[in-house]
């Protein structure tokens, strides 16, 4: 989904875990944190640990109604 100022926003369940554009953000503890697009396992690894974050909390009857990204 396109997000502010040129980023995509990717949501799951209509709730934001990372956006991308000039630089990559994660939700961390209910805020954003840029992530480093050197290590290209680092960015990986903190995008599917934001998806699994988000996944979690959301109500038992959602959570199967996702597809899982992370492989």
């Amino acid at each position: 989904m396109p997000g502010p100022e040129g980023t995509d926003l990717w949501t799951a369940a209509h709730e934001p875990f990372a956006r991308v554009g000039e630089q990559v953000e994660v939700r961390e503890d209910g805020r954003w944190a840029e992530v480093p697009t050197s290590d290209l396992q680092v960015l990986r690894t903190r995008i599917v640990a934001a998806y699994e974050t988000l996944r979690a909390s959301l109500p038992p009857e959602v959570q199967p109604t996702l597809d899982r990204t992370s492989g």
